[in-house]
């Protein structure tokens, strides 16, 4: 990303690339194409957690806001643990890169504007709820 003076802003260009990636992942985790084996209501709002905290949170850092960059540290704080109950030491790797990512380029973020930011949150928990609540009810029986 380059600024209003030419200068290439490295943070931008990070934390765009994450949200980036972020929908990326989100179009193979939804349970539409990771079917569950069995649904329960835990599985489902697992399903519905982590589909809202990748949609809003991508959309939010490809807006360039800190409270998307915290969002992905506490969802990736929440994954790194999932897969460190697994024995997977590697898993200390999701906490790590974007917590330096986002300590190194914190000053290139904005808050935002509430009305509106608040209104993208929304949007997206209802978005992720619709996903889940159809991969719920087209599943295979």
């Amino acid at each position: 990303m380059v600024d209003l003076h030419g200068r290439v802003v490295p943070g931008k260009a990070a934390f765009r690339l994450i949200g980036t990636c972020g929908l990326i992942f989100l179009l193979f985790w939804n349970p539409l194409v990771l079917r569950p084996r069995f649904w329960n209501p835990s599985v489902f709002f697992g399903f519905l957690f982590i589909d809202a905290a990748l949609l809003v949170g991508s959309a939010g850092l490809l807006s360039l806001r800190k409270w998307a960059a915290l969002l992905f540290l506490a969802l990736s704080s929440y994954l790194a643990f999932v897969f460190s109950r697994g024995g997977h030491v590697a898993a200390i790797v999701i906490v790590v890169m974007p917590l330096i990512i986002s300590v190194a380029f914190w000053r290139d973020l904005v808050w935002g504007k509430a009305g509106r930011d608040s209104l993208l949150v929304v949007g997206g928990v209802v978005a992720a709820g619709v996903v889940d609540y159809l991969a719920f009810f087209i599943r295979p029986r």
